[in-house]
């Protein structure tokens, strides 16, 4: 309450940082938030077109090698989590805020003022999703539960 207190004899039309965070607070009604099904249609299309991508560069790389396909798989396996890892980062802490399966589902990644999230941020959000993952779903499942429809990896990232 002392916030408040603040808040209320400072002028707020100077549009100081805490000045848009209690105006954007008390204008969270103008947020939509994405709840499970939209945002588990976004992770199928990315999968789905990660998974593709994927399967042609295997599939080039193993006509130009003179290897067996299990040998090809293997070499690639962490390559190919990385660059998946690296895709879910830099896409959802981009200019854009989501990747291409939330973008053709309408979802943005902000943090809690609606701004962009930094790369850093992004990292421990992905990160968190290892531990959404770890707890059989639970942390996803959030999602349908918590007020702004936060999964546990949304969470852990602030």
């Amino acid at each position: 309450m002392i916030c408040d207190a603040f808040l209320k004899e400072k002028d707020l039309d100077n549009e100081t940082p805490l000045a848009q965070m209690k105006k954007t607070l008390q204008d969270s009604s103008e947020f939509i938030y994405a709840g499970f099904w939209r945002r588990f249609f976004a992770l199928i299309a990315d999968y789905l077109l990660l998974g593709s991508a994927g399967s042609i560069i295997i599939y080039v790389f193993g006509e130009i090698q003179e290897k067996s396909f299990q040998v090809v798989t293997n070499e690639f396996f962490l390559g190919l989590l990385v660059f998946v890892w690296s895709y879910f980062v830099f896409m959802e802490s981009s200019e854009g805020g989501a990747t291409l399966g939330k973008r053709l589902l309408g979802i943005r990644v902000t943090d809690l003022w609606g701004k962009r999230i930094s790369d850093g941020k992004s990292f421990l959000r992905n990160s968190g999703r290892l531990v959404c993952t770890a707890t059989l779903g639970i942390g996803y499942l959030m999602v349908g539960f918590t007020k702004n429809k936060q999964g546990l990896h949304d969470i852990m990232a602030g």
